[in-house]
């Protein structure tokens, strides 16, 4: 084979010719999908079972329906569950309704013109629908206490009666007839929050056919002030308030979809919004969503484009002003975004609905990837979940902090063959690196063979796993143990379960950018030569491009 020597130039150069775009610090992981019903438009997550981690659902557009998958506390979702609405169900937004302390669900039925409303029998399973008459086209709800009268009432954005009805709550899960607001052309999308500083909700609807936003101030009492207008980018698909500049009000997000941008409109304090500030987003971004995704104590923004099937991220500077958009990739035309902590590590990670390829993507963010959310005091119990695949296996057994990324002098090792499938009986003994004594813990499964064409695996079967060790002082500890097969060939940089241009992003981003250490660095040793560099990345692409050999396995 004749070597080649590519330059760092000729390798940027490629990468961009490839339409990789850099980030020296990825946040999320590759999106993992669940399956719900057709043309999946919204989604929401809150607690519906009581078991204290966040849940989805999703409503469905073309099935019809409401998708309800619960987690199982790691950000692993069981198989989605579906609930009878009306037809078109286009928006969803879960809150306590009927006061009884769990979460309920409204959802929009845009061609039947109503709202249904499931009441949560308290175990993550809902009652029969019961429809209240709402807007033509009713697009979008949002749930918040309008009257002061310490229960949740609903605002509905109609796209085609150009307005906005509120339906007040009587404290039991019942609603009052509607009542309507004018709006503006199409409205799309409604947000409740305090937006004036005034101790109740007022709305903010965007409109799609006039390209403004209507800010709606409450009288005190669940009725509104006439709108307000701010002009925002072409067509406006969805708004999110949030404090984005710092000062404690809430802040404008609107997410547009023909000018492929987000329009950021900061509060005057007392509900007055200045110009929006335009920042380019994906191909038709259709849905906003805001959080402190990076743990620096400022809101970013959560972007679903629809037309480049990704997510965009605009990491807050500090004081609303934003870094250019990072994307990742989701599913087939994403509609909309939720972000909330799925896994349970304090972090923020993201839902995306998909309306093409029908199903709702996982982007967990990696900011502390895969560790538990709780330090481990010696002889404490670990309770996580174990999700397994296929025997036989060979697999390396990894213990550690991985918050800075695996190194070998960090973690315990231990090899173990699995011959069956996983009976707890098996269990292997490790003892803990002293370094880790009484803190965070993880252990992960690194297949040292081709498995299932690789990638990350997760088998629809779910079961916990008993490790015992000790720790360096030998006082004992039991851990019922999350381990995660990772199962990938070398070459597989970002364990995204393909070896593409994107490992040679990953790398270089590594070794020239500042960006992260590869998870599992012998499989990033793509030549087998025992350290990371340049030749690995001209490896790589002699793989994939000049017909090359495969990357050598460790």
């Amino acid at each position: 084979m004749i070597k080649r020597v590519y330059s760092l130039a000729t390798l940027l150069l490629t990468l961009v010719v490839a339409g990789i775009v850099f980030s020296a610090d990825p946040l999320f992981n590759p999106a993992l999908n669940y399956e719900v019903g057709s043309g999946p438009r919204a989604v929401f997550s809150a607690d519906f079972d009581g078991d204290n981690d966040n849940d989805l659902a999703v409503a469905n557009r073309v099935s019809g329906g409401v998708s309800v998958l619960l987690n199982n506390s790691i950000g692993i979702f069981t198989t989605a569950v579906d609930y009878a609405t009306g037809a078109s169900p286009s928006g969803v937004f879960s809150a306590d309704l009927d006061g009884d302390s769990d979460n309920d669900l409204s959802v929009t039925n845009a061609d039947d013109n109503n709202v249904s409303i499931l009441l949560n029998n308290g175990d993550g399973t809902f009652a029969a629908a019961v429809n209240y008459g709402a807007g033509r086209k009713p697009r979008a709800i949002f749930c918040a206490d309008l009257d002061g009268d310490n229960d949740i009432d609903l605002a509905v954005a109609n796209r085609q009666s150009d307005n906005v009805s509120i339906l007040l709550n009587h404290g039991n899960g019942t609603f009052a007839p509607r009542v309507n607001y004018a709006a503006g052309g199409a409205a799309w999308s409604v947000f409740a929050a305090d937006l004036d500083a005034d101790n109740d909700n007022d709305l903010a609807v965007v409109n799609k056919l006039t390209n403004n936003v209507a800010i709606f101030l409450n009288n005190g009492d669940g009725t509104f002030a006439a709108a307000s207008y701010y002009a925002v980018g072409s067509e406006p698909w969805s708004v999110f308030a949030a404090d984005l500049d710092g000062d404690s009000d809430y802040d404008l997000a609107v997410a547009n979809l023909s000018s492929d941008d987000i329009s950021v409109l900061f509060n005057d304090g007392d509900g007055i919004f200045a110009d929006a500030i335009e920042y380019g987003a994906g191909d038709e971004p259709g849905s906003v969503s805001s959080a402190d995704l990076d743990n620096d104590n400022d809101n970013d923004l959560a972007v679903a484009n629809a037309s480049s099937d990704n997510v965009s991220i605009l990491l807050n500077n500090g004081d609303g002003t934003f870094a250019p958009a990072i994307d990742y990739g989701a599913g087939n035309a994403p509609r909309a975004i939720f972000s909330a902590d799925f896994d349970g590590d304090n972090d923020g990670d993201l839902a995306v609905a998909n309306s093409i390829s029908n199903n709702v993507s996982i982007l967990s963010n990696q900011t502390r990837w895969g560790t538990t959310p709780a330090t481990v005091p010696a002889s404490d119990t670990m309770s996580y979940i174990f999700a397994y695949t296929v025997a036989p296996l060979e697999l390396t057994l990894y213990m550690g902090n991985f918050d800075s990324g695996y190194t070998a002098s960090d973690v315990n090792t231990e090899t173990i063959s699995i011959n069956s499938a996983i009976d707890p009986a098996s269990a292997a003994v490790i003892t803990s690196h002293p370094a880790f004594d009484g803190e965070v813990l993880e252990v992960v499964f690194l297949a040292r063979e081709f498995i299932l064409g690789y990638g990350i695996l997760w088998d629809a079967s779910v079961q916990p796993y008993t490790v015992t060790g000790e720790y360096s002082d030998n006082s004992p500890f039991t851990a019922v143990g999350r381990f995660i097969f990772v199962g990938h060939r070398s070459g597989d940089v970002n364990t995204d379960g393909e070896i593409n241009i994107y490992d040679v992003s990953y790398l270089l981003t590594y070794l020239y950018l500042t960006g992260p250490t590869p998870r599992f660095p012998e499989t990033a040793d793509v030549n087998n030569d025992g350290s990371l560099n340049i030749f690995d990345i001209t490896y790589l692409i002699d793989f994939l491009y000049m017909g090359g050999p495969e990357p050598i396995s460790p």
